[in-house]
């Protein structure tokens, strides 16, 4: 959630490409990716900048903080390409159908997900088909929503708020001119203040490896960057502070590839994000969050570690 103040004071932009819809009325949509491009687009207007735009006839038109009035472009390039998508995952492995099972005995109906792009938090999404009346205020979403929204389990009544969008065709063409989606700038959905304001919001973020302490690494592998975080932190802390909220950290208890466990004593690298509700694997879900130090490790290693640890 800080990029955007990053583009304003530091990095100011000369010239802004962007990807948009083909013009309805007097606007374009930025479609799928909102994210810190309204900040981009104003602080290179405000200092002499160009915004160029691809308006393309197969970007969804989707509404808030998407729109953009034509007057604030200053070159637009038709064009016709299909979108990237996000490849789905035909097949749940077993140990990502047991971390959703064991997630979805925690979660109430008339919940507010974050739901972040996994196959982890696909797994999670099948398995809470079953609730009715949930509710979506998340960075990002996939194809999961869509299958929620298809099964009823999502609040017909409110308007669902994400930044960005990927997945499938099929989803494109969901949120194309849907009035009950609002894609909107990351100040607004990643700001720890609205997310808290979310009734039982609950935050899935997934992670590499978490120790005793409740602490997470889902950026580097070796030393070296994997991934980037995004909204993790701001999404962790809005949970714990919401009524009736939980922030989840979700992983397999073991790395098949390097024959190691997820869960170990103490983070050898860099710590993204800490103090979560519970830490579910395969094994079962720990509690962590209003225990003690050594409850909280005993918790980890009895319920969320490998058996072979």
């Amino acid at each position: 959630s800080l990029c955007p103040v990053l583009i304003n004071n530091f990095y100011r932009p000369d010239v802004v490409f962007i990807h948009t819809s083909a013009i309805r009325f007097d606007t374009v949509s930025l479609g799928i990716e909102v994210n810190i491009l309204p900040r981009a687009i104003e602080t290179a207007r405000a200092n002499g900048g160009l915004v160029i735009a691809q308006s393309n006839v197969q970007m969804p038109y989707t509404y808030g903080d998407a729109q953009i009035h034509e007057t604030d472009i200053d070159y637009l390039i038709e064009v016709d390409e299909p979108l990237q998508e996000k490849p789905t995952n035909a097949t749940i492995t077993d140990s990502q159908a047991e971390i959703g099972s064991h997630i979805v005995e925690l979660i109430e109906d008339h919940s507010t997900l974050h739901t972040g792009i996994g196959s982890v938090t696909d797994a999670v999404l099948m398995a809470l088909k079953q609730r009715k009346g949930l509710r979506i205020w998340s960075e990002t979403f996939s194809d999961g929503v869509l299958e929620l929204s298809k099964a009823g389990a999502l609040d017909d009544e409110l308007i669902m708020t994400t930044s960005f969008i990927s997945g499938s065709q099929e989803l494109y063409d969901w949120v194309h001119l849907n009035k009950k989606i609002r894609v909107l700038r990351t100040e607004r959905t990643n700001d720890s203040n609205q997310i808290a304001r979310q009734s039982k919001m609950i935050s899935f973020n997934a992670a590499l490896e978490v120790d005793l302490f409740d602490q997470a690494n889902a950026s580097h592998v070796n030393g070296r960057i994997y991934s980037g975080f995004g909204g993790s932190t701001n999404f962790n802390v809005g949970a714990l502070h919401s009524r009736g909220g939980k922030a989840f950290v979700i992983l397999p208890s073991w790395h098949s590839k390097t024959n190691t466990s997820t869960i170990v004593p103490r983070l050898e690298s860099h710590v993204t994000h800490f103090q979560h509700s519970f830490i579910v694997t395969e094994q079962g879900v720990a509690a962590c969050f209003g225990h003690s130090q050594s409850d909280q490790a005993m918790n980890i290693i009895k319920n969320a570690a490998h058996p072979s640890v």
